[in-house]
């Protein structure tokens, strides 16, 4: 799956994750609410940036699986 293919809470986990790696660059943990805000502060493009050629996998992203047909369940 390509970025836009994913569903929301997906994107939202790229988000979170690019919000984590800006702090480590700065050499601290991000705080919990810029987790919290990573949806409004991290934009589509700085995903496309950072992830734009990644082929992605349901087991990518915590919360979800697949069920015995291949559909991804929550």
């Amino acid at each position: 799956m390509k970025i836009s293919e994913l569903n929301e809470e997906q994107r939202l986990q790229l988000k979170q994750d690019v919000v984590f790696r800006r702090c480590q660059d700065g050499d601290r943990f991000p705080y919990w609410s810029e987790l919290a805000d990573a949806g409004e502060t991290v934009s589509d493009e700085d995903l496309e940036e950072a992830f734009g050629d990644v082929d992605f996998v349901p087991e990518d992203f915590w919360g979800t699986s697949e069920d015995e047909d291949g559909e991804a369940q929550p």
